[in-house]
């Protein structure tokens, strides 16, 4: 299974850049985001490792977007819905990898972070 989450909430703002840093990079503050993402999926998910959790710039999460396990006309949406996203200089995306669902099963999450300025246009509560 596989969730792409457009992330307009402001602590994940925050977090995405942190979880973003090189490994070797800040580890306290790598295990503080990685706790308020934990915190903020807890409701979908169980708490996902730091092993789990890598930082996406755009050309990683295209490349994982060609390898995952869709098909062509759902990637090919995915990636049109998502073009005013990618076309950001601040694109910042994460990838929860392969993490236990409460409901069952495990699945990949990716979390994208949306500017300010494209904010409504993915605001599922507006």
């Amino acid at each position: 299974m596989l969730c792409i989450l457009a992330v307009t909430a402001l602590v994940l703002l925050v977090v995405l850049p942190a979880l973003m840093q090189a490994q070797a990079q800040q580890p306290a503050r790598r295990r503080a985001a990685l706790s308020s993402l934990n915190a903020y999926l807890d409701n979908v998910i169980y708490p996902a490792e730091m092993s789990q959790a890598k930082g996406l710039n755009r050309q990683q999460f295209s490349a994982w977007l060609n390898q995952a396990p869709l098909q062509l006309g759902v990637k090919r949406d995915l990636r049109k819905q998502l073009q005013p996203v990618l076309a950001t200089s601040r694109f910042a995306a994460v990838l929860l990898k392969v993490v236990k669902i409460k409901t069952g099963g495990k699945a990949d999450y990716v979390l994208i972070g949306i500017v300010p300025a494209l904010r409504a246009q993915f605001d599922a509560s507006a």
